[in-house]
């Protein structure tokens, strides 16, 4: 039998998704889970139900077992050049990185 980690791990949304379809009183939810275990946080899905309450079917693949922070994401990603906080859906990317404009995205590849 698989452990916990390897069962779940890069699971997370898939295995959410299909919840929320099967329930649609659960509310899919992208974020980051900060495990205390690992003193570290890793980017995460998981579901609130109706009274905002957490269910997290991937939980276990951390050593923590959902007692840590759950953090969801706001809609904003930071500019790598000037730290400006734009809409997701207004930035340009690049590989992991996010960029309000294409002057910032010059700067930071160093074409201007």
């Amino acid at each position: 039998m698989k452990n916990d980690y390897l069962q779940y791990r890069g699971k997370c949304q898939e295995i959410a998704s299909a919840m929320a379809r099967n329930d649609p009183s659960l509310t899919l939810v992208r974020g980051w889970y900060y495990c205390p275990i690992w003193n570290c946080e890793e980017e995460h899905w998981w579901l609130t139900d109706a009274s905002g309450g957490i269910v997290d079917p991937t939980k276990n693949q951390f050593p923590s077992k959902g007692l840590g922070t759950y953090r969801p994401f706001s809609g904003f990603v930071e500019c790598a050049e000037c730290g400006k906080e734009v809409p997701e859906n207004e930035a340009r990317g690049e590989g992991r990185y996010a960029f309000c404009s294409y002057k910032c995205h010059g700067k930071f590849v160093g074409v201007f």
